[in-house]
């Protein structure tokens, strides 16, 4: 559309015309000259109230929903325009005028926001376009001359102004640097204040008054924010308590701020924001769970209250557990009725989305941390987790992505594929070509609502079952968890569409071709497994189902009994390779592949999504040459994530992924711009080369090639370095790949880059340098060990970091009671078991050298901090015991000149 100008009646239609119409809203935006009326209106002289409103109206719709119309905002310099009308705004201006301003720059903030990253709810969309300006844009937002205008307006006289505002805080605030930069502002009155104090002369017995700084209570935002989260306002309650958390996560004096009782209450804050979690708004209720688990994350380890987190588990648990209804299928809301809703107490009702934010919730409140995570389990909330993911109606599966098998019995098949524990042996079954492209052609879509709460129930039962290795089992077994919510505790439709769409899925897991048996009954015997959902997301059109998918793979692949058997047998594994990692390729699995899995027959393991493997297809020209590969690369990494675990030596999908093109594509992901892919590539590599065969060494390092791996070993970034060392560390873990290593590179060239990387100040590539160097200095090639020796680098930097490990271990001695301060140093401690057991074997063939480098005192203060002191002995510290043994080893061949 065009709109030849700017004035009441042209941008009212403009407005009717953008809502909902992303076409109509991106065509707007491409309209140069109206982006630029459109700005220039916010502040015209002349422009009456309502031409303005309306103006700051279209930039909020303009704000949402397209990188590109976002772009052109921001280039048109809206967020500044919106800044400087809200600053001189006065009193006498209308109260719809603000409130219209305020909220079109809060829409543009946190669309900024989402385009920069990261996103607050799941994965999020993908912007490119718009990254760059939208960063600008933040960091000018808090600026402090931007918070001297934005931050006052949280005690506007208007409530729907500081609602706004502090909506704005809630999302626009990402990083860590902006966190602090409102935590810290003061009103420009106590700022001189504080000036004037800090330059009267105060003698030393006087105290220091408590005045208006940042650190009573947080600072002045939080102050306000505190008291505005005591509003009647549920909407401006919901906002301050959105912002409270946005100030309090990862920061440690926020969030110890709010847990103490102030002067003008004798409960802290977030006593109050728990008792807000008791609100009969749904909405209300999450806010305050989200505020109150960022501030209980944001504690060290022993402030944590056990209290807080069970409410806060008990609240998000109701909430996903209540019973679904076919009508949620579109986000609307649904009333609990009957038996089911005597347990949700003040919940009322429950959309898809606020159940879609109490899974998030939950997994802030777990993520990486294992003892919450054990908590969370013994409460039943995996139970409920994952009895919604598997209730949720699963979307129509293309036979071009999950193949259709027909099964034989466990044993019957030849080879390999017939001791597969639990698995019966599969063989694709290609359906008619008119028929697959008629189904590949239809629209496979789920609704947003429903596809975003699936992504955000993955998420968070990835997050729970990431370290227990009971756990990971339990995922992959029906009736695990016997309090989930069966499909027979659903309404009739609900059962129904559960059960159809299930039916899809699991007719190529059935063990029988035949269809299911008709049955008037929905009900079933037991919980249904998570691993046809998985299957299903794989598949998903949604990147973020696809992500979280791939997360609960390789959160179940950590248990080695769950890799060995239901990832195999499930086809989960060469599912993630195939579709998030290498891409979709032919659905023929030729003889040729059977037999490199160990299978004449041609039968093998069913290997599925319909994808074949081997030589035969590479020479059609069927395979990658024509595939899909993920377009999403945070998906690519997620999946490669996976593929790290799958590649192990115990795994038995090491070969068939090394048949299917693994190095060839490990190589292509370690040319992509992107340092996380180039880590995880390097990771799985690490995992591939960790105790194999040399022939399987050379051929890896045949096809990666020398210079590439050397390469990365002078990039600038820190985990790419540390992933290229452990590569060559697990190169050079036997003599024979000492021998290899030492033939195709230059003993020099290694020895150079030893030396440079135990001089950084990054505890892992010092673990990692140590550890390539023990390797090479256990070689029994005694010239090898005299050019280490001789190396004007190597025993400087060994000793310097030895040293260096030696005084971190004296300062925090290891505690039998844990904790945070524990493994505080934990890195830069274990870094001196590579490191003596070097120095050890350099000892033996050169004690003389060892001795003139100065080692015996560092080596001295390794065996007293031991606890076993000179003499010997077996302490309490457990492996640290090896490590003094190995150091006085080394001193005795110090003072003996050498090995006797």
């Amino acid at each position: 559309m065009t709109v030849s100008s700017v004035n009441l009646v042209s941008l009212r239609s403009a407005k009717n015309a953008v809502i909902g119409n992303p076409s109509a809203k991106l065509q707007l935006a491409r309209d140069r000259v109206f982006v630029t009326n459109l700005v220039d209106c916010l502040n015209y002289p002349d422009a009456c109230a309502k031409t303005r409103i309306e103006a700051a109206h279209v930039v909020a719709s303009l704000s949402y929903g397209s990188d590109e119309a976002l772009l052109a905002l921001l280039r048109g310099h809206a967020h500044h325009a919106l800044l400087y009308a809200l600053a001189r705004f006065t009193k006498d201006d209308s109260l719809v005028l603000r409130a219209a301003f305020a909220r079109a720059l809060r829409a543009l903030a946190t669309s900024a926001a989402d385009a920069v990253g990261p996103s607050q709810w799941g994965l999020g969309p993908a912007s490119n376009i718009a990254k760059h300006d939208s960063r600008d844009a933040l960091d000018f937002f808090f600026l402090p001359e931007s918070l001297d205008t934005l931050l006052p307006l949280l005690v506007d006289t208007a409530s729907q102004v500081s609602t706004s505002i502090a909506q704005l805080l809630a999302s626009a605030i990402r990083i860590q640097h902006h966190r602090i930069a409102v935590s810290e502002w003061m009103p420009p009155a106590d700022r001189t204040k504080a000036k004037e104090k800090d330059i009267k002369p105060r003698r030393g017995w006087e105290k220091v008054a408590v005045g208006p700084g940042p650190a009573r209570l947080g600072g002045w935002t939080v102050r306000q924010l505190v008291a505005l989260m005591g509003s009647r306002d549920i909407k401006l309650q919901e906002a301050a308590l959105g912002a409270l958390g946005a100030l309090a996560k990862e920061n440690t004096d926020v969030a110890s701020a709010l847990t103490r009782p102030t002067i003008e209450r004798e409960a802290s804050p977030l006593t109050s924001i728990l008792n807000l979690t008791k609100s009969r708004s749904p909405d209300l209720q999450l806010a305050a769970c989200l505020c109150a688990v960022h501030i209980v994350r944001a504690l060290p380890r022993h402030q944590q209250d056990e209290h807080s987190t069970r409410i806060v588990m008990n609240t998000v648990n109701r909430m996903i557990a209540s019973p679904l209804s076919p009508t949620e299928d579109l986000g609307t809301p649904h009333t609990s009725t009957g038996t089911s809703s005597s347990h949700l107490g003040n919940l009322g009702q429950v959309t898809l989305a606020q159940r879609t934010r109490a899974c998030f919730v939950l997994y802030h409140l777990v993520a990486d941390d294992a003892s919450l995570c054990q908590a969370a389990f013994e409460r039943g909330c995996l139970a409920q987790l994952v009895g919604l993911v598997t209730a949720l109606p699963l979307p129509p599966t293309p036979p071009s992505l999950v193949s259709e098998t027909e099964s034989l019995a466990p044993g019957t098949g030849s080879g390999q594929g017939g001791h597969t524990a639990g698995a019966g042996v599969s063989r694709v079954y290609t359906p008619p070509e008119d028929e697959v492209k008629a189904v590949e052609e239809e629209e496979w879509r789920e609704p947003d609502a429903r596809a975003l709460l699936r992504e955000a129930a993955l998420t968070t039962i990835a997050a729970l079952s990431l370290f227990d290795n009971d756990v990971q089992r339990s995922l992959t077994e029906p009736n695990s968890f016997p309090s989930y919510h069966h499909p027979s505790s659903f309404p009739a439709a609900a059962a129904a569409a559960y059960t159809s769409t299930s039916t899809i899925l699991n007719s190529s897991f059935s063990p029988s071709p035949s269809p299911p048996a008709a049955s008037t009954s929905t009900s079933t015997s037991g919980a249904p497994s998570l691993i046809p959902v998985l299957r299903a997301g794989l598949a998903h059109p949604s990147p973020g189902v696809r992500f979280a998918a791939c997360q609960c793979v390789r959160a179940m692949s950590r248990a080695i009994a769950v890799l060995r058997t239901n990832i195999v047998d499930s086809e989960l594994g060469v599912g993630v390779w195939r579709r998030c990692v290498k891409g979709r390729a032919t659905r023929k699995s030729p003889p040729a592949a059977a037999e490199a899995r160990g299978d004449a027959g041609g039968r093998g393991f069913g290997f599925g999504f319909g994808f074949g493997f081997g030589e035969k297809e590479k020479e059609e020209g069927e395979g990658e040459g024509e595939g899909e590969g993920e377009k999403d690369k945070r998906v690519l990494g997620a999946g490669l994530a996976v593929v790290c675990n799958l590649v192990n030596n115990f795994s038995p999908l090491c070969p068939v992924l090394l048949e299917d093109g693994l190095v060839e594509r490990l190589v292509e992901i370690m040319g992509y711009d992107e340092p996380l892919l180039r880590i995880n590539a390097l990771w799985a590599l690490k995992n591939l080369l960790y105790r194999s065969e040399l022939d399987l060494k050379k051929r890896v390092m045949k096809e990666v090639g020398w210079s590439r791996v050397l390469g990365f070993l002078d990039d600038p970034d820190i985990g790419i370095r540390e992933q290229a060392l452990n590569v060559l560390s697990n190169l050079t873990e036997d003599e024979d790949g000492v021998q290899f290593v030492t033939t195709e590179v230059r003993e020099d060239v290694i020895l150079n880059h030893i030396a440079n990387a135990l001089k950084s100040a990054n505890d892992d590539i010092t673990f990692q340098a140590a550890s390539l160097l023990a390797n090479l200095t256990n070689d029994t090639d005694a010239p090898l060990q005299a050019r280490i020796l001789s190396h004007p680098q190597i025993l400087p930097a060994l000793h310097a970091a030895l040293v260096a490990a030696t005084i971190t271990a004296a300062s925090s001695p290891p505690s039998a009671a844990g904790g945070a301060h524990a493994h505080a140093h934990a890195p830069r401690v274990q870094v001196r078991g590579p490191l003596v057991s070097c120095v050890a074997q350099l000892a033996a063939a050169g004690a003389a050298q060892v001795q003139g480098a100065g080692f015996e005192g560092a080596l001295r203060h390794v065996c007293e901090w031991a606890g076993g002191g000179l003499g010997g002995g077996r302490g309490v510290n457990g492996g640290w015991d090896e490590v003094a043994e190995k150091a006085r080893q080394a001193l005795g061949m110090i003072e003996r000149g050498g090995a006797s």
